[in-house]
């Protein structure tokens, strides 16, 4: 086993020296990003106004983004560093998640060989500065925690999740304690006690954007992000003279008119647009009022309209099927021969999952297909950039691959043919 980790070490290293030749490491993300606030902001902001005032996304990206900022001036070589530590860990821990889940090593390592450590799309966003490769990591870690029976570090890398990505909500502790309740009842006990401190670091972002913003959220873009995927599915009819005849995150101006709003004194609240960028400032204290309009129209929409979520869920499930790197035009254009073969495994990767549901009281796949389901369910709900929020989950999808395999491999009928053909 030890030399197996020699040899996908040796394999990813090799392998990002050739490519990292053909793929600069990718900053761009600073200037257009909206995520990321202007990078004069981050640069010469005190780190308190960025954690404590940021609403527009949970805190830590951005913060750890504007330390780094601090610290190197140009942080290029460190995040390129960073990002290749991020990938050959990912490597190592999804081999480490399938023996975890007793795939033979004659199946999992070619498949993480040739899925994984060759595969364009974690070249690709391992050479991209943006939160999606961390966020990647840190799900593949907190799913190989909790199978290993490290629950307390597990509902800590969910915290972490928690306050990097507004796609990771709070309910997954309750949803989680449900799951140990019905498949762990002897080890129930243990994943409550264990979550409970990770639980209430949580609950203080919420209660954080509560008290300064008066919405129990980690993102003030939930009601815009909702408001434009119903968008996707046909035209919405405003209420006459409402903002929401507005297009969802239209600039700050646009709205002064719909919504009352005071000076806070505070930047990167009362900043119409970014000193460097020239944009929007999508972070401005008028977008939690915003966000709380669209938000009860969507529910209002969807409640009159429901099969929009169908259409929703299917626009959502097609941009899903896409390959990861699609998302970069940039890259796209690079790799597009990668394209249809890459659809062609993402159907293997979705009946790899089908056949998961066949071990369901396994509570190992439990977890994985509970954790699968929320996620793409809760990124339904946002479908224009579906295929990128997919590479959080395709170490899971790879892992699901290999699963299946071996499974198929480990049925009796297969076994029998084989001994017979070896004359067994």
């Amino acid at each position: 086993l030890k030399n197996d980790y020699v040899i996908l070490t040796l394999l990813f290293v090799l392998s990002r020296v050739v490519f990292y030749k053909f793929l600069p490491f990718d900053t761009s993300s600073l200037i257009w990003a909206w995520q990321l606030l202007d990078p004069l902001w981050l640069y010469n902001l005190p780190l308190k106004d960025i954690f404590l005032y940021l609403h527009m996304q949970p805190p830590l990206f951005n913060t750890f983004t504007a330390l780094s900022l601090k610290i190197f001036g140009d942080p290029t070589f460190f995040w390129e560093i960073t990002f290749f530590i991020l990938g050959l860990l990912s490597v190592l821990l999804t081999y480490e998640t399938g023996k975890l889940l007793k795939i033979r090593r004659y199946v999992l390592l070619p498949i993480i060989v040739f899925l994984l450590v060759f595969n364009i799309n974690f070249i690709v966003y391992e050479r991209w500065y943006f939160y999606t490769y961390p966020t990647m990591f840190l799900f593949l870690l907190y799913t190989f925690l909790f199978l290993k029976g490290g629950y307390f570090l597990a509902f800590m890398v969910l915290t972490l999740l928690i306050f990097t990505r507004a796609t990771f909500q709070i309910v997954l502790f309750p949803i989680i304690w449900l799951f140990a309740f019905f498949f762990m009842r002897s080890g129930f006990k243990s994943v409550f006690l264990s979550s409970s401190l990770p639980f209430v670091i949580s609950l203080t972002l919420y209660l954080k954007n509560l008290f300064l913003f008066g919405g129990f959220f980690t993102s003030s873009w939930g009601g815009m992000n909702l408001y434009r995927g119903i968008w996707i599915t046909g035209k919405i009819i405003p209420i006459e003279k409402d903002c929401t005849f507005l297009k969802p995150f239209s600039p700050v101006k646009d709205y002064k008119g719909y919504f009352d709003y005071d000076k806070t004194g505070i930047t990167i609240l009362d900043g119409e647009t970014e000193p460097y960028t020239k944009r929007s400032n999508y972070n401005h204290i008028i977008y939690t009022k915003v966000n709380d309009k669209y938000l009860k129209l969507s529910f209002k929409c969807l409640t009159k309209e429901p099969y929009r979520l169908l259409i929703m869920f299917g626009v959502s499930s097609l941009r899903f099927l896409k390959p990861p790197f699609e998302y970069l035009r940039e890259f796209s254009a690079k790799f597009k021969f990668f394209s249809f073969p890459y659809m062609v495994l993402t159907f293997l990767f979705i009946f790899s999952i089908f056949l998961l549901f066949a071990d369901w009281k396994n509570p190992k796949i439990a977890f994985i297909l509970l954790n699968l389901i929320y996620y793409i369910l809760i990124t339904s709900f946002d479908p224009g950039e579906n295929n990128r929020f997919r590479m959080v989950v395709e170490p899971i999808f790879i892992l699901s691959f290999a699963y299946a395999i071996n499974r198929i491999i480990s049925s009796k009928w297969i076994l029998s043919r084989v001994q017979k053909w070896l004359g067994m």
